[in-house]
């Protein structure tokens, strides 16, 4: 049986078939060559490709050890070639510092109490956005910080400690995290799951465990902003069946997944013109 190749494998051919002498490409190339094969719109492809989860090129060692994106002024994404010496992680992690990022952490953090020692729990990723607007909000703010990728770790270990702050920090998935038997008997003022997946089985993981436990007073969702369900499996057409008739499917499926908490804030935002739309839900325990 011949396999069907995915998105990320034809990229990673792709690149693997440039000269040595070229050294950048255009993503509209990229996208061109995978979606002539896989006859997938360069809508889907971008949600994939040019995402954070698994199956990105950001979360795929071939692509970070070799290439990096970059923005031009006119808007236009290229892949250039790293040089030698680059800081590949610290280059690829600009793309998550901008000031609507930072605004959007400071709304978040104004439901964290301002007195007292409030726990946290977040995704710092290098920059740590969330830590100073936590900070910010409440000097004395007790951080654990999740993260999946060792060099995105070491970056912002260095990175805390340029900045005065502490938090403790844990070398794993958020579902990983969540599902570990000693989550439950935490409790936080606030988790921050600023993942900025999708609807699907890894946010349903990670989601339910929280819901289940109880265990934060408030908790924030960052996700890609969408209509609709993506990607295929029976998961995902499960979830396309059971909210085909809803005018609002990914949002009323996340509020479904948390039905011990109420929806108290929901809003949306942006990097620049050219961006992808985000988009953050707030949720409070109900009493």
């Amino acid at each position: 049986m011949t396999l069907t190749p995915t998105a990320n494998s034809l990229a990673r051919r792709f690149f693997s078939d440039l000269p040595l002498s070229q050294t950048s490409v255009s993503n509209t190339a990229l996208h061109q060559f995978i979606a002539e094969r896989l006859h997938q719109t360069h809508a889907v492809l971008n949600g994939t490709l040019d995402g954070t989860g698994p199956g990105s090129l950001i979360g795929s060692d071939w692509y970070t050890g070799f290439w990096h994106k970059k923005k031009l002024t006119s808007g236009r994404v290229v892949h250039c070639r790293n040089k030698s010496g680059m800081d590949i992680t610290a280059q690829r992690e600009m793309d998550f510092d901008f000031p609507a990022k930072r605004e959007t952490c400071q709304r978040i953090m104004r439901n964290l109490p301002a007195t007292g020692c409030p726990q946290l729990l977040t995704l710092a990723s290098a920059h740590g956005n969330c830590v100073q607007a936590a900070i910010q909000r409440n000097p004395n703010v007790r951080i654990d910080n999740v993260e999946s990728r060792d060099d995105v770790l070491q970056v912002w270990k260095s990175r805390k400690i340029s900045l005065g702050v502490e938090t403790t920090d844990h070398r794993c998935t958020l579902q990983e995290f969540t599902n570990a038997t000693v989550f439950a008997a935490r409790h936080f003022d606030l988790i921050n799951a600023d993942a900025m997946g999708y609807a699907g089985r890894t946010m349903f993981e990670y989601l339910w465990p929280i819901n289940r436990a109880k265990n934060t007073n408030i908790l924030a969702v960052t996700t890609q902003k969408l209509d609709a369900f993506r990607n295929h499996g029976d998961f995902q057409d499960g979830l396309r069946k059971r909210y085909a008739k809803s005018k609002d499917p990914h949002a009323a499926c996340i509020v479904d997944w948390l039905p011990n908490y109420e929806m108290i804030d929901r809003f949306v935002y942006r990097k620049d013109d050219q961006s992808k739309h985000r988009e953050v839900f707030v949720f409070k325990l109900e009493a």
